[in-house]
């Protein structure tokens, strides 16, 4: 008989550590998506993102440019699927973005392919265009994981005003 209670007991407590594993790995997999999402969007400059994520509950903390950048970030977080709840703390700074001078196209590109470069486990993400600080960023990479390197990678460029990937993530899920 305590053999059986010591089985059952072992089980559930398995069973409780996997679910808890599984949702930890949900929650790591939805902060990476809410990150592509909130770096790739249109219309949205975000500086200094944090995400955190825990049962589709996320909250979003860095800085925006504009009250109307800050609801268009919560909307495309809200519809990422398994996004339950936001909490939209990201602040309104736009001096945060004043950045002095503008840098060339051209020497933004050179900037992104050394960054990109630096990087071998990114050494099939390319750069497809530069138009205006907007990057487009094309090539594969392993996973979505690794794609979300590659978007954060670009931003922290210097005259890099917005990312737009077109990157083909192909393998594991991360």
């Amino acid at each position: 008989m305590k053999l059986w209670r010591s089985i059952g007991l072992a089980m559930v407590i398995v069973v409780g550590l996997s679910l808890n594993v599984a949702s930890s790995s949900d929650d790591a997999w939805l902060v990476t998506k809410v990150r592509m999402v909130l770096l790739t969007t249109e219309g949205v400059s975000v500086k200094d993102l944090d995400v955190e994520a825990g049962d589709g509950a996320v909250t979003l903390h860095g800085k925006v440019r504009t009250t109307v950048e800050k609801t268009k970030a919560g909307y495309a977080v809200s519809a990422i699927k398994g996004v339950k709840r936001v909490s939209n703390l990201m602040q309104v700074l736009p001096q945060a973005f004043d950045g002095g001078a503008r840098i060339g196209d051209d020497a933004v590109r050179r900037a992104v392919d050394t960054a990109l470069k630096a990087d071998h486990s990114l050494g099939r993400v390319t750069v497809t265009s530069v138009n205006n600080g907007v990057v487009l960023l094309g090539g594969t990479a392993v996973g979505v994981e690794q794609t979300r390197r590659a978007i954060e990678l670009v931003w922290s460029v210097p005259g890099v005003s917005r990312v737009v990937s077109r990157i083909d993530s192909v393998g594991r899920r991360d």
